[in-house]
């Protein structure tokens, strides 16, 4: 009965090493220590073949007879090797996973930066399993022109980077807006920012660039805007978006660039003191090295 449990403990056993080591990854690693095992062997013979180190190759021949017999622990030995290298891998692999997981939920979601006048504004990832994606895709449309736009599922395909967020703002159980930003080592980039039209006109754009404020910390906010023109279609517009900004300490730092027929004028926290080279990589970080606007220095 003993010799029956003994067997069947042996079988399970290497069973286990089987299970554990077939997979291809498993499987190069063992190559490897294998090969690290073997180095007094080809080490050797190397040096001998190099420098003609006769004593070189007797010790690799050495080593070679006394781990090539079948009773030696030389293969359990680099089984052992490469499952503890294993195990130690995995564990660094979980305790990376848990920390992004704790960060992911302090940062991602449900956020809470600004309490004001009864507001309490929070923001959430857009993903389109949350109840609120058909309310963000449908204010994309109404608050941006087409020419403006870029799709959502290359919105959110460039946010998946640590630096670059796609976020609904929520007050309470309501949608009031999203904000799309990125940033660097100097600034935070505002690439789109709008509030939900049945609550415009109640202070949810200023809270919500206070929210943006609060994010940056001690980065400057900039973003662009259609250059003013009382020309334009859209004149009053412009005009309000201008007196909007500069209200909320958002200012004109003398610096626009053409984009195809439109004009855009750069705005940041602190007009002036613009690192331009620096938010010049930042929205060609953005763009994955596509966009690359001329910006020139032209006060109004």
């Amino acid at each position: 009965m003993k010799k029956e449990i003994l067997t069947q403990k042996i079988i399970n056993f290497f069973k286990w090493i089987w299970q554990e080591c077939k997979d291809w990854k498993t499987f190069v690693l063992l190559l490897c220590v294998v090969f690290v095992m073997y180095a007094p062997v080809w080490g050797g013979y190397l040096l001998h073949a190099a420098f003609g180190w006769a004593w070189c190759s007797a010790v690799a021949s050495d080593y070679l007879l006394f781990w090539a017999g079948p009773f030696t622990p030389f293969f359990p030995v680099c089984i052992g090797i490469t499952l503890s290298i294993k195990k130690a891998l995995q564990l660094r692999s979980q305790k990376r996973n848990s920390k992004c997981l704790a960060e992911n939920s302090n940062s991602e979601t449900n956020k809470s930066l600004v309490t004001k006048k009864q507001m309490t504004l929070k923001t959430i990832t857009v993903s389109c399993k949350n109840k609120y994606y058909s309310e963000i895709c449908k204010l994309m449309k109404e608050a941006f022109p087409e020419a403006e736009r870029m799709p959502i599922w290359l919105l959110k395909i460039m946010a998946k980077r640590d630096s670059v967020r796609f976020d609904a703002v929520i007050d309470g159980s309501t949608f009031c807006g999203l904000i799309y930003t990125a940033e660097n080592e100097k600034y935070l980039f505002v690439l789109y920012l709008a509030v939900c039209k049945a609550v415009r006109s109640k202070g949810y754009g200023s809270h919500i660039l206070e929210l943006i404020k609060q994010r940056a910390g001690k980065k400057q906010v900039i973003l662009h805007a259609e250059y003013p023109d009382a020309t334009a279609d859209n004149a009053i517009q412009r005009s309000k978006r201008m007196r909007f900004y500069t209200k909320n300490g958002i200012v004109n730092t003398g610096y626009c660039f053409d984009d195809g027929s439109e004009k855009y004028i750069v705005l940041s926290t602190d007009g002036l003191n613009v690192d331009i080279e620096s938010y010049r990589k930042l929205l060609h970080y953005l763009s994955f090295g596509l966009y690359h606007p001329n910006i020139k220095n032209s006060h109004i």
